[in-house]
């Protein structure tokens, strides 16, 4: 599975985890910065439009690969009035023109980028300013994950129309109280994919001796299903050039 899995589908953000990486991100950034922010696989912009209203002069930009993610994203610009401070692009972060931001944020994305670890780091890192921020959340290198890819692996040579069923009425049934059913029909396919990187020693040693990233928090994400990795949400300042 890669970015063609992506590709023509909407993905929402749920509203307790824009929450959360809005107050993330606004806990180190004044709302009187003039911002330039990205986000990188920003779906159909909840999290863009949570920042717009919480950093008023903030410029505000959106990557993903999926044109309906996009479409959705620009028309909620239009509603919510951020369409002059939010831009968003349908493509390839990897493959994008060097801009530099204040603020890079990415939301159980980036372990999903089918490239080296060192190269998306290289790429995520050479996109920051001195002094930027790097905010994410990815899941860990637990033993309760290596589980679920275990589970993911064997459901991958199963899927087809009967266990993707399977899937979602499980689902339903476990959260079906909490969550709308697009969500969860949206998170189908979440159940076959499986990372390329995760957050752990390597992943954290590159952040810091090969991108000169400093951490500033890391947290433990809230665990609300089986069926999902478990997460940090964690924060880096770029404290020298990589």
């Amino acid at each position: 599975m890669g970015g063609e899995d992506f590709i023509g589908q909407t993905f929402t953000a749920p509203p307790q985890t824009v929450a959360r990486l809005t107050d993330a991100v606004t806990r180190w950034i004044s709302p009187d910065l003039a911002a330039n922010i990205l986000e990188i696989g920003c779906g159909t912009g909840e999290l863009l439009c949570s920042l717009a209203a919480a950093l008023p002069f903030a410029q505000l930009t959106g990557i993903d690969l999926s044109e309906p993610n996009i479409e959705l994203a620009r028309q909620k610009a239009v509603e919510l009035g951020y369409s002059h401070r939010l831009t968003f692009v349908a493509g390839d972060f990897m493959r994008q023109e060097g801009s530099r931001y204040d603020v890079i944020v990415s939301a159980s994305t980036l372990h999903l980028i089918d490239y080296p670890t060192r190269q998306l780091l290289d790429k995520v890192c050479a996109n920051i300013r001195a002094s930027g921020l790097l905010v994410f959340t990815m899941p860990d290198g637990g033993i309760f994950n290596q589980a679920l890819w275990l589970v993911r692996r064997v459901a991958r040579r199963l899927r087809g129309p009967l266990m993707d069923r399977l899937v979602l009425t499980t689902a339903k049934a476990l959260h079906g109280r909490d969550f709308p059913e697009p969500l969860l029909v949206e998170r189908v396919r979440y159940m076959y994919l499986l990372p390329h990187c995760s957050y752990g020693a390597r992943f954290k040693r590159l952040l810091r001796s090969h991108c000169g990233l400093e951490m500033l928090a890391e947290t433990a994400e809230p665990h609300v299903s089986l069926g999902q990795p478990k997460h940090r949400l964690c924060v880096y300042r770029k404290v020298c050039a990589s």
